[in-house]
């Protein structure tokens, strides 16, 4: 209102929006530096790291500001350049989820083996011509910078670093099979019969497997008929599967509503 008490402007249809931001990402954006927004799954010098999905829409919310803010707090520019040019939501927060969990796996690692202390900028994590995820940080020598896999689904991601061996990591919501016979494509009748005497995680679990050996063995063709189910211990959560003559044991775990598996070969 000017001074004779006259309206100058008026707002309508203001509206207060409230964000309710889960614990982890508040203490990611005080410090991404120090701060992880990851878990260790056991055993713990394996350096696998689990990121739990956030809550529905909160990522996607307000024109993706929540996560164009995680972006620049976690990528470098190689990444965000790539990251942006992704062409939707659902790919965009899945390959940021991933390269989160695998940014501090090697973090985890290097901080071990090295005492090297590494913000998330300071890692890239790239894909050569075959697609297959790589390491590269101008602040580790060629014997210090580790091999990677990386996995998400519905949200939720998984990696796994190591500087001896190859890496096989899978991740897979419970819910995103609602029937054995989704599954029946995976296996041979004969796998498929034997498996049927174990419930439906079990049948989870050798399906997720055959994913895992695959990325260990940088593949670039997935064909599930080319890994054979040899062996199921229930007690261990291993199943074995076999590829190509050799035998890989795969150590099945479970975190909230997701299965993951993984191999070092």
């Amino acid at each position: 209102m000017d001074e004779s008490g006259d309206v100058i402007a008026c707002l309508e249809g203001w509206e207060d929006r409230y964000f309710d931001i889960p614990n982890e990402y508040y203490k990611c954006r005080l410090n991404p530096s120090s701060s992880f927004i990851t878990k260790d799954i056991k055993p713990n010098h394996l350096y696998c790291q689990y990121l739990r999905a956030f809550p529905d829409g909160f990522l996607e919310d307000s024109w993706k500001i929540w996560m164009r803010v995680l972006a620049h707090l976690v990528l470098s520019k190689k990444e965000k350049k790539h990251w942006y040019a992704l062409r939707s939501t659902q790919h965009q927060k899945d390959w940021l989820m991933g390269r989160i969990a695998a940014k501090n796996s090697v973090r985890k690692l290097v901080k071990d083996k090295f005492s090297i202390l590494l913000s998330p900028v300071d890692i890239s994590i790239l894909n050569n011509d075959n697609g297959l995820p790589f390491v590269e940080s101008p602040y580790l020598a060629s014997n210090q910078v580790p091999s990677i896999s990386i996995s998400h689904h519905l949200g939720s991601a998984v990696a796994i670093s190591s500087l001896t061996h190859k890496l096989g990591i899978d991740i897979l919501n419970h819910a995103s099979i609602s029937h054995l016979d989704d599954l029946k494509i995976a296996f041979s009748e004969i796998e498929f019969n034997s498996l049927k005497r174990y419930d439906q995680f079990i049948l989870l679990c050798a399906f997720s497997a055959k994913e895992s050996v695959y990325k260990a063995n940088s593949l670039s063709t997935w064909n599930p008929l080319d890994f054979m189910v040899k062996d199921v211990d229930t007690a261990q959560m291993i199943i074995t599967i076999s590829h190509a003559g050799v035998a890989y044991p795969v150590q099945c775990l479970h975190e909230e509503d997701n299965l993951v598996t993984f191999v070092l070969s």
